[in-house]
């Protein structure tokens, strides 16, 4: 009787964990996979976030920790970041059950941007280049990111439309203030398609005034066909932006420290 009673809790505590597994193989799906395109980029430099093994019918959220410009994908699987200072970032991707729902699972990676601006030139070897009009309606932003007598006045831009194979905006202008102006036109959109594919990401270019002296200027930027007109007053401390521009042409933060 007590072996037949012994021999009844094993099976029962087998049964147990039989459920149990069964259990968790049936509910718990491979943690999704959140990937980067690289682990140190550049300031200003695209940076792709893309995720695989989700659930069928589940969305995803990304999210970054710092300072960073985010452009998600048609598809809603992978997202663009583009950063406008140094520094370590924490990129998340939080997975829901359903568009909206409730979140199942997350994951996180950590890229770093080192001090160095992210330069376009590094395709001019692309052999197949191609020149697009920049889209109707987009816009671009322009953020500050670094003033010094060596360096002069160093704008990041970016539009806000996502274009293929390595997009750089093409400019021209008047960048070291003749006439007591200046000036940067946004002309087109550059493609390389011969880099091999690529997501969609913005267009980016650094904008540099140089010949800076204390004193207020008038500072002007073109896009398709219109003029966006403010100022700018240069001091020993830094750089501060009159531009009363909340779409078209934007610039944000209003000013810049010397350094």
């Amino acid at each position: 009787m007590k072996q037949h009673y012994n021999t009844s809790i094993l099976l029962f505590i087998s049964s147990c964990i039989i459920l149990i597994a069964c259990k968790k193989n049936s509910t718990n799906a491979t943690k999704p996979e959140l990937t980067l395109s690289k682990s140190i980029v550049k300031i200003g430099e695209p940076l792709i976030a893309s995720t695989n093994g989700m659930t069928a019918g589940s969305s995803v959220q990304f999210s970054a920790i710092g300072s960073a410009g985010s452009w998600p994908s048609p598809s809603g699987d992978s997202a663009t970041y583009i950063f406008k200072s140094a520094g370590v970032y924490q990129i998340s991707a939080t997975f829901l059950s359903a568009p909206n729902g409730p979140a199942y699972d997350s994951s996180y990676s950590s890229v770093t941007v080192i001090d160095s601006l992210y330069n376009d030139s590094s395709y001019a070897h692309c052999d197949v280049i191609v020149s697009l009009p920049i889209a109707s309606g987009d816009q671009i932003t322009l953020t500050p990111i670094a003033f010094s007598d060596s360096a002069g006045l160093v704008f990041m831009a970016n539009t806000r439309n996502m274009y293929n194979s390595f997009p750089a905006l093409a400019i021209g202008g008047n960048f070291s203030g003749v006439a007591g102006v200046y000036e940067c036109d946004f002309n087109a959109v550059i493609e390389y398609p011969c880099n091999g594919p690529s997501n969609p990401a913005p267009a980016t270019t650094d904008v540099f005034f140089n010949s800076l002296k204390n004193g207020t200027y008038p500072l002007v930027f073109k896009l398709n066909g219109t003029t966006y007109q403010g100022s700018m007053v240069i001091s020993d401390a830094g750089c501060t932006f009159d531009w009363n521009y909340n779409s078209g042409v934007t610039i944000s933060p209003l000013q810049i420290q010397k350094f």
